[in-house]
């Protein structure tokens, strides 16, 4: 797993959740990062926008 304290990728925290996730990681919470997996199951959509998909990948490896 790969933790960054800034993301590079201004278009995550475009999405519900991005920023968030980004605090989370910094701040090794995983109380923040799990609000965020709540926040990603209430976007439903049958084919999510870029941003929603790149949430998807960074939120798939993070195990606080």
């Amino acid at each position: 797993m790969n933790v960054h304290t800034h993301t590079q990728d201004p278009t995550l925290c475009q999405v519900p959740g991005g920023r968030c996730l980004e605090t989370g990681l910094r701040y090794r919470s995983g109380r923040i990062v799990e609000r965020v997996r709540a926040v990603r199951r209430s976007l439903t959509s049958s084919a999510p926008p870029k941003v929603v998909r790149d949430l998807d990948e960074r939120l798939h490896g993070v195990y606080l």
